[in-house]
């Protein structure tokens, strides 16, 4: 089988040893990693077909994407500085969800996972499905992703949640229009499985009681039991704001967690994004069912969420991993998101070790692995894992003086510094070109689809409205 090696000045393997070695490489063949060492040699013993990578280059893990939203990229730069209510009722509004159509989730899928690919992200979490209105078939949006997956020349590696909201609280205005039977989305959610979840399959289905505020009691024991039965994860937004949190009490008498602990929602197949309102019980309480997180440091800041207790759920034994959430609202730049993690929670905490360059580093490679249940397969460059791999080029001055490339790639690190992007063994970007993609036509595609959902949904002045008087025009292009 032809092999390529892939070398650089440094390999981060992020195995259990941690190991960085210089002047490293690793081999691959088919989709599997074969060898990990020396570049010279693994060099001299597999005579590989084609090498890649060499100096001032540095070879990692790609990135894990704890959480998103595929479904919002068309919308991603509209209505600045609003809280998460005031988004679901500003652009989640009537109009918008009589108007949203499958090309629009195809078209924001296909956005997101190009720049995710341009980003060094080779593994994405989407929750689009939940948030679109009932009477879109759930099996016709999730086959769309899955083909802007394919279009992309199989795109990162996608986990897709598959759930509905059947509980109005919360939702805004047009809330009656997402509501949907449970046993009517337990079907779907078990087609999708039956259809997606092969063993070597590069797109998977999770189940999803997507908020508690949107889903019943009941909505949660169904979701968790199709995980439970069909091997798989489910998935919930938990206390991501305090009034949400305050709801939940005042409605049960118990705080979130203990409330989903109540249901039967909490354990190692469960993950949930956010946890911003949790106390040192509710810590515990995580730690101790063995229930995942994924932390959204810049999407919780943008939306004025507050900011989650992740060292302290650390420390506790909580697996947390990083999501961006919603394009991090403006891009997908994993680099970006892990230096925000690292300096809120040592502002925060007062405590400069308390988020570390290194631990940012496994929370976006390992730790998301574990999060996402995929940590046997990815998340780390060993022997027998598939081959989800980029090359992050250090030249720059950013990476100057080059002595600590740890410390560049999380505070000095851009995506614009990725340069080749493997998944799954099969090379999506080199040289930062995309190689499936025409990214002008697509981008110019991109461009139009938004401005045609925006005009639909009567969003025009989202896009040009400022909170400081500014005259801002609408950049929709003439032609």
């Amino acid at each position: 089988m032809p092999g390529l090696l892939i070398t650089g000045d440094a390999v981060l393997t992020m195995d259990k040893n941690r190991r960085v070695i210089k002047d490293g490489a690793v081999y691959v063949e088919g989709n599997a990693i074969v060898a990990v060492g020396d570049a010279i040699e693994l060099k001299q013993k597999f005579k590989p077909e084609r090498v890649m990578g060499g100096r001032r280059k540095l070879v990692m893990p790609g990135f894990v994407n704890a959480h998103d939203h595929y479904v919002v990229g068309l919308l991603r730069q509209i209505a600045d500085d609003r809280n998460l209510f005031g988004i679901i009722d500003d652009v989640w509004n009537l109009q918008l969800i009589k108007t949203f159509d499958t090309a629009d989730v195809y078209f924001s899928a296909r956005m997101g996972m190009a720049e995710q690919i341009k980003s060094g992200i080779t593994t994405s979490f989407d929750d689009t499905v939940t948030w679109l209105p009932a009477r879109m078939s759930k099996e016709l949006v999730v086959n769309e992703i899955a083909r802007a997956a394919s279009d992309t020349g199989g795109g990162p590696r996608v986990v897709d949640t598959v759930g509905g909201f059947d509980r109005e609280e919360g939702l805004g205005l047009a809330a009656d229009l997402f509501l949907s039977d449970v046993q009517d989305t337990k079907r779907d959610c078990l087609n999708l499985i039956r259809r997606y979840n092969s063993p070597n399959s590069t797109f998977r289905i999770w189940s999803t009681a997507s908020w508690p505020l949107g889903c019943t009691e009941e909505n949660f024991r169904v979701m968790k039991q199709i995980a439970d039965d069909s091997n798989t994860f489910s998935f919930s937004h938990v206390a991501e704001v305090k009034s949400e949190v305050e709801s939940i009490k005042e409605q049960t008498g118990m705080s979130e967690i203990e409330y989903l602990e109540s249901v039967g929602f909490l354990d190692e197949n469960v993950l949930f994004a956010h946890t911003v309102w949790v106390d040192d019980s509710d810590i515990a309480r995580l730690a101790k069912t063995g229930t995942k997180v994924s932390h959204q440091p810049v999407c919780n800041q943008y939306l004025a969420d507050g900011i989650a207790p992740v060292p302290s759920m650390i420390k506790a034994g909580v697996t947390v991993g990083l999501g961006i959430d919603d394009g991090g609202h403006m891009n997908e730049d994993f680099f970006g998101l892990m230096k925000s993690f690292c300096i809120l929670h040592k502002g925060i905490t007062q405590d400069p070790k308390a988020a570390t360059a290194e631990k940012a580093l496994e929370m976006g490679t390992i730790d998301g692995a574990r999060a996402l249940g995929m940590s046997d397969s990815i998340g780390s460059l060993e022997v027998g894992k598939k081959a989800d791999i980029i090359v992050v080029d250090i030249k720059g001055w950013n990476h100057a003086p080059r002595v600590r490339p740890i410390t560049s790639l999380v505070y000095g690190g851009l995506a614009s510094d990725v340069e080749t992007t493997i998944v799954d063994g099969k090379v999506l970007m080199e040289d930062r070109k995309l190689r499936c993609v025409d990214e002008d036509s697509l981008m110019n595609k991109v461009e139009r689809a938004a401005f045609d959902l925006i005009e639909r949904a009567d969003l025009r002045n989202l896009a040009t409205e400022s909170h400081l008087g500014w005259s801002i025009p609408y950049f929709k292009p003439e032609n």
